[in-house]
Parts: structure tokens; sequence; C-alpha cells
């Protein structure tokens, strides 16, 4: 399963994506971070959702200062390291990018 959470753009202020429901059995995600261009650097967070109660929580976050790409691993079988989450992918999750100055990025994921 691919999505795009957040599509390229040139943004100056905070987003968060839409929530992301993942239907099938899947178990990890690798989230890919794409920042062409990093004016004042971002900080990714990577948040479980609960859909009926609306409850965020966090399950992997980075910052970033410098242009290029950045992959961000959510699995149980990954050893948790920086930029990697020890977890299971929950039923659904949002990502959101808060940002200083101008960024341009975007944010896929591969469900797997």
């Amino acid at each position: 399963m691919y999505v795009t959470p957040l599509p390229l753009k040139v943004r100056t202020t905070s987003e968060t994506s839409a929530p992301v429901t993942v239907w099938e059995k899947f178990t990890a995600a690798h989230i890919v971070v794409d920042h062409p261009n990093v004016g004042g650097g971002i900080t990714v967070v990577v948040y479980g959702n609960d859909p009926y109660s609306g409850y965020r929580y966090s399950l992997l976050s980075t910052n970033i200062v410098a242009s290029g790409h950045t992959l961000m691993k959510i699995g149980p079988d990954y050893t948790a390291a920086a930029n990697v989450a020890k977890d299971y992918i929950p039923y659904q999750f949002v990502v959101s990018v808060t940002g200083s100055g101008t960024n341009a990025y975007s944010v896929s994921a591969s469900i797997i």
C-alpha cells in the first residue's frame, strides 16, 4: 500500500495530514520525507490516531535541517534507532510537520 499524506509543496506554516487508514493487516511502514529545499528546518512527527476519540500519540519524530531525503521506519521487527521505531503501524496514523521559515517538502509512505 502506498500513500502520500503530504504532497510536494512549498510551505511557510505547520501542516498535519489527514488520517491514513491502514485497511489490511500490514505491520510496518517506510515513510520518506523528500525535502529539496529546507529553509529554516522542519520537525516531522508520525502519530498513531484513535479514530473514535481523536487521541493522537507519538510513534516517531525527526528534525531535518538540510535538503535531501530522510527515511523513517516503523515496524515490530526493526531495532529501535535514529529514525526507526520498534512498533506496529496502527490502524490509523497522521504525519505532522512543523517548520520555521519557508520549506519545500513531501511525505510519502509505503505500508508493508
